[in-house]
């Protein structure tokens, strides 16, 4: 009776990076993706073939790449789709197949990329990859409100009113008919209250918080130098916002300690990220006895 063969392993998307770029003049655009490619035991899988579909959104066509350049000895396959003109919206992306001598493929294995499941898998199965924004569009420049000065009306002098001259009755001396008193009373002097000056009352501008920016991908490669006596750890940090836009000139502070000998080492400035939102460092070299 043959003895029954095990299940081949399985191979599975690790990560997925996209990168959206302007082509001719920046009148259409392109999507460079980068697949990379692992087993369960995070070996790096050279010579597979993936096998992709995309179609265009709204306008409905299909189109298939059956074969990508097969994954390079890091694990990566690359594959350019474009290009797009801006009326083009999106594009929805599906992998129909990975095929790798001696692994299987199991879609269920995927990175989720921010999804609530994993990608291309029966319960995810289409990406769908939004076109950059239009550096040609007509934009309404956003108005951020002016304070303006709040003015508090004048007060309007309060004028006590002129007092009417009173006039006693003449009072004459009966005897010898002569007048004797004509005193009449004289005009109130107006109360005058101050005119008050204008209060200007400034409203500072109320910045909006600012949006967030988070580590959208984190790729580690450990390449073994020094005739392979050595290895380090090349980190890729890919910055995005919410809107997925790339995060140019940030700087990463991380620290990282050796393990079980407990040294700690900090780097305190990595090299700004670049134009595509993504920073760059190498760790170590480090001996194979370091775990």
């Amino acid at each position: 009776t043959p003895k029954p063969q095990d299940d081949p392993p399985a191979i599975f998307i690790k990560v997925l990076e996209i990168e959206k770029s302007l082509t001719n003049a920046k009148t259409k655009w392109e999507a460079e993706l980068i697949f990379r490619l692992r087993n369960l035991n995070d070996d790096r899988i050279e010579g597979a073939v993936i096998t992709i579909e995309y179609d265009n959104g709204i306008q409905g066509e299909m189109f298939t790449v059956e074969i990508l350049e097969l994954s390079n000895e890091f694990g990566n396959a690359f594959v350019t789709l474009g290009r797009f003109g801006f009326e083009l919206g999106l594009i929805n992306l599906r992998v129909l197949d990975i095929v790798a001598e001696g692994y299987v493929y199991d879609a269920d294995l995927n990175t989720n990329k921010g999804t609530q499941c994993p990608l291309f898998s029966d319960a995810c199965p289409v990406l769908t990859i939004d076109a950059p924004p239009d550096p040609n569009a007509e934009t309404v420049p956003t108005q951020v409100p002016i304070a303006t000065e709040t003015e508090e009306p004048s007060a309007v002098p309060t004028q006590v009113p002129t007092a009417e001259p009173t006039e006693e009755p003449i009072v004459t001396d009966a005897p010898t008919g002569t007048i004797t008193d004509t005193t009449g009373i004289p005009s109130a002097e107006p109360t005058q209250v101050p005119t008050l000056t204008p209060t200007t009352t400034i409203t500072p501008t109320t910045l909006d918080e600012l949006p967030a920016i988070f580590i959208n991908d984190l790729e580690t490669e450990r390449p073994l130098n020094n005739a392979e006596t050595r290895w380090s750890a090349d980190l890729k940090f890919r910055l995005r916002n919410p809107d997925d836009d790339r995060i140019e000139g940030a700087v990463v502070t991380i620290e990282y300690d050796n393990g079980f000998q407990g040294e700690m080492s900090t780097v305190e400035i990595l090299k700004p990220s670049n134009e595509f939102g993504t920073a760059l460092v190498t760790l170590g070299r480090f001996g194979f006895e370091l775990g």
